[in-house]
């Protein structure tokens, strides 16, 4: 709830401050993100059965900036963790485990960009969430199925690659269409099977792209 909050209190401060778009000529609506980092579950007990209190995370997002300002994307992410199971019968720890998470997310993020050529670009957003699970022990039945519908919240901070390298930026994208960011992002989602929360924080490095000729003010 921590991280939830924090997107919050950005959201209503970018509102505060006021987007200034870029222009018709300069706007890229599209993009694309490749995200990669460490997972940290609520699930209770998650170190005692996995060894770790979190597990590798990668994502693959997309979507459209319908003004400078604002963006919708969708997420497929996934991590994928082994450890022990409890033993039928005894309660005891013994054989192993094998858990996989597929969460996918479709969020609204709201960009604090003065100008397109803006090296420093925070991000906060938010919006629905639900995941496919698999859990694997041994001599028990699979678990697997879909989460309820629930939440997520991010907020993120993007660094402008193009003004680190102009040279390179300008062969990639004569026409100025492309511009590429190195962004750091955290997540928080909330989604239950069964009145269990499979959801947790994310904190994630990625690469982000965006191109294509828009006109949107």
């Amino acid at each position: 709830m921590t991280v939830f909050r924090s997107t919050m209190a950005m959201l209503v401060l970018m509102l505060v401050l006021g987007p200034a778009p870029a222009t018709a000529e300069e706007s890229t609506p599209w993009f694309g993100a490749l995200k990669g980092g460490r997972f940290e579950p609520d699930l209770e007990d998650y170190a005692t059965f996995y060894g770790s209190d979190q597990a590798g995370f990668f994502a693959l997002a997309f979507g459209y900036q319908f003004k400078p300002w604002l963006e919708v994307g969708a997420q497929l992410g996934g991590m994928s963790d082994s450890g022990v199971g409890i033993q039928p019968g005894n309660n005891e720890l013994g054989g192993s485990v094998d858990y996989t998470l597929l969460p996918a997310h479709l969020y609204a993020n709201f960009i604090y960009k003065r100008k397109d050529d803006q090296l420093f670009v925070p991000y906060a957003g938010a919006g629905l969430t639900t995941a496919w699970y698999r859990q694997e022990i041994a001599n028990q039945e699979t678990r697997e199925g879909r989460t309820d519908l629930g939440y997520n919240a991010m907020a993120g901070l993007a660094l402008l690659l193009d003004r680190l390298d102009t040279n390179s930026a300008r062969d990639l994208s004569p026409d100025g269409g492309l511009q590429t960011y190195l962004t750091f992002e955290v997540q928080w989602f909330s989604t239950e099977v069964d009145g269990i929360d499979l959801g947790g924080v994310t904190y994630l490095l990625g690469v982000k792209f965006e191109w294509g000729k828009g006109g949107q003010q």
